[in-house]
C-alpha cells in the first residue's frame, strides 16, 4: 500500500468518479425509459441494461477507493472486470436497441396495414353514403312524383265518373306506395348490415335451405340440391339466411319458363366453401354483370315487377363481410348461375 497519492491518481480518481456519475444518470433516465415502454417484453430488455449499469457504477467506486487507498495490485483484475462489463454493456446496448426498433419497425407496418384497411372501409362508406344521397335525392322522390300524378288522374277521372280508370289508377297507386316501402326497408337492411355485432352459431346448411325453400317454393318452381353434403358453417344466421333467400327470390321472381327450376349446389374445396344458385330464367346479359350489385339496380322496369333493386346489393355486401367472393355466370336465355366462396374458418 502505498502512503501518497499521485498527482497522477488523483487525475484518475477524478476521471473514475465523474465516470461513476455518468452511469448513475445512465440508469436513472433508463428508469424513466421503463415508464414509456409499450409492454414487458421491451421493459425486460432495457431492465437487465440497468442492472448492468448499476454494476458499473459500485465498480467505479470500488475503482476509485483501491486508487485512493493505493491497492495499486488490485487495479489490474478490476481493469479486466470493467473491460469485461463493458463489452457485455455494449453488446446488451446494440442488442436492445435492435429489438426495440425491430418491435418498433413492425408495429409500424401492422399499423400502416390497420391504416389501409381502415381508409378503404371510410372510402367504401363514403361511396355508400354518396350513392345513398343520390337514391334519396332520385329514386325515393319518383315514387313521390308518381303518386301525386296518380293523385290528379284520380281526381279528375272521379269528377268524369271513369270508375274504371280510378280503380285502375288507384292499384298502381298502391303499388307504388308499397315500392317506397320496399324501398325504405331495403334501406335499413343494406345499412344494418355488419354494423350490430351478433352473437356467432353453428348454421346446419341443409337446414337452413330447407327453410328458405318451405318459405319461398311456388307451384311452378322445383327445386333441386346437387353437389357434395351440405356443411354445418359458424355464423350469424340471419346473415347467411339473408344471403341465399335473396339469390333463390330472384330466381323464382324473375322466372319466364312454364316450369321454373332452381339448383343448389355446394362444393368442398380445401380451405373453401363453394356454393351456387343456378335457375332457369331468362338470365342475364354480359353488359349488365357489373351492374347487378350496384344498391338500388334493377334491370327491370319499376311497375313490371315488385323490384327494389336491393337485393343483391345485400348478398354483395354480405358476402363481403364474410371475406369471401361472388361471381355470376348468365347470357341471355340461358338462365343464371351464382357462385359464392366463403373461406373455411
Amino acid at each position: 500500500m502505498s502512503a501518497e497519492i499521485s498527482y497522477f491518481n488523483y487525475i484518475v480518481f477524478g476521471l473514475i468518479l465523474i465516470g461513476s456519475i455518468v452511469i448513475g444518470l445512465s440508469a436513472f433516465l433508463t428508469r424513466k425509459v421503463f415508464e414509456l415502454l409499450p409492454n414487458e417484453r421491451f421493459r425486460k430488455s432495457w431492465r437487465n441494461l440497468y442492472v448492468l449499469m448499476i454494476l458499473f457504477f459500485f465498480g467505479y467506486l470500488v475503482a476509485a477507493f483501491i486508487v485512493v487507498l493505493g491497492y495499486h495490485s488490485y487495479l489490474e483484475f478490476l481493469a479486466g472486470v470493467v473491460f469485461f462489463l463493458g463489452s457485455l454493456f455494449v453488446f446488451l446496448v446494440v442488442r436492445t436497441g435492435f429489438n426495440t426498433f425491430k418491435e418498433i419497425q413492425s408495429n409500424n407496418d401492422t399499423l400502416e396495414e390497420k391504416v389501409k384497411i381502415r381508409t378503404k372501409e371510410i372510402k367504401s362508406k363514403n361511396e355508400e353514403l354518396e350513392h345513398f344521397a343520390y337514391v334519396v335525392s332520385h329514386d325515393l322522390k319518383a315514387p313521390l312524383r308518381g303518386i301525386e300524378t296518380l293523385a290528379n288522374f284520380i281526381e279528375e277521372d272521379l269528377s268524369d265518373g271513369k270508375k274504371n280508370e280510378v280503380l285502375a289508377n288507384l292499384k298502381t297507386l298502391k303499388n307504388r306506395v308499397n315500392r317506397m316501402d320496399g324501398f325504405i326497408e331495403g334501406i335499413l337492411d343494406f345499412s344494418t348490415i355488419g354494423m350490430v355485432e351478433t352473437a356467432k352459431e353453428k348454421v346446419h346448411m341443409r337446414t337452413l335451405f330447407n327453410e328458405i325453400i318451405d318459405l319461398l317454393k311456388v307451384e311452378d318452381v322445383e327445386f333441386k340440391i346437387d353437389g357434395d353434403q351440405l356443411p354445418q358453417l359458424v355464423g350469424v344466421k340471419t346473415q347467411l339466411f339473408q344471403l341465399f333467400s335473396n339469390l333463390i327470390s330472384n330466381g323464382i321472381k324473375f322466372n319466364d319458363k312454364p316450369k321454373g327450376l332452381i339448383t343448389i349446389g355446394y362444393r368442398d374445396l380445401q380451405d373453401i366453401h363453394e356454393f351456387s344458385i343456378g335457375d332457369n330464367g331468362p338470365g342475364i346479359p354480359k353488359q349488365y354483370h357489373s351492374k347487378i350489385f350496384v344498391v338500388f339496380q334493377t334491370l327491370q322496369t319499376r311497375d313490371s315487377y315488385e323490384s327494389t333493386g336491393i337485393g343483391l346489393s345485400i348478398v354483395k355486401k354480405i358476402v363481403d363481410k364474410l371475406e369471401g367472393s361472388i361471381k355470376i355466370a348468365s347470357e341471355e336465355n340461358k338462365g343464371t348461375v351464382f357462385t359464392i366462396k366463403l373461406p373455411k374458418k
